[in-house]
């Protein structure tokens, strides 16, 4: 199963970035790495990086018991929120390629 880095935008504007820049991204300086995943596919990704209610029957990454644990990170990376929205980017790490989530699916960074 491919690996999935996840990075979270710092200062998200919550709308396509047109000047997302790869080693900013990397390097951390626009966006903080969360969490690495072993997922099928950036839509499961993406799914699993919801924030949604247990009666929703969608197993996310976001586990009650990891509450604290989780949000601390977060606030350390200074990253505030926990859902995937436009602006976060997925590296798969076996591709070499970098995507930012977008308003409708995926969009390559270069």
């Amino acid at each position: 199963m491919p690996e999935y880095k996840v990075y979270y935008a710092k200062h998200p504007t919550f709308q396509k970035f047109d000047h997302i820049n790869r080693d900013l991204v990397l390097g951390e300086l626009t966006h903080a790495h969360i969490k690495t995943v072993d997922l099928p596919n950036l839509s499961e990704v993406y799914r699993r990086f919801q924030v949604l209610p247990p009666e929703f029957g969608v197993p996310t990454v976001w586990k009650p018991e990891n509450a604290v644990a989780d949000n601390r990170v977060m606030d350390l990376k200074g990253v505030r929120h926990t859902s995937m929205s436009v602006g976060d980017c997925v590296l798969d790490s076996e591709a070499d390629v970098l995507y930012e989530c977008a308003s409708v699916g995926w969009r390559e960074v270069e």
